[in-house]
């Protein structure tokens, strides 16, 4: 179950869901060193820490993380969690590119008044 959960963990900074672990146990309510003796296997996981998991990142399938049976992620949930996350980088970018331009703009108008 820990290897699982790894792969879990894995996936979500891969895809720039979460950047990294201490963001992954902050979402799932749980310290960070919570989430890392699940991962590493050195004890046995409590149910609640898979069950806080997936409360967090419902796109991941609990039986998968449990007893590895069924998918790991649900069908057609990573291509919209990651449409969306270009959705939002797209939207970023427009508005830094709106606010270059309003500093551009008020940077010829400060030269226009000198």
């Amino acid at each position: 179950m820990s290897r699982r959960l790894r792969l879990a963990v894995e996936f979500l900074t891969r895809n720039k869901i979460a950047k990294n672990q201490t963001e992954i146990a902050e979402k799932m309510g749980v310290k960070r060193s919570t989430l890392s003796m699940a991962m590493s296997g050195y004890r046995k996981i409590p149910l609640e820490v898979i069950m806080d998991f997936c409360e967090a990142y419902p796109m991941f399938d609990i039986r998968w993380l449990l007893v590895n049976q069924g998918v790991m992620i649900y069908d057609g949930t990573m291509e919209r969690m990651l449409a969306r996350i270009s959705r939002l980088e797209q939207e970023l970018e427009a508005y830094k590119s709106l606010k270059t331009k309003d500093l551009q703009n008020t940077q010829k108008d400060a030269c226009k008044n000198a």
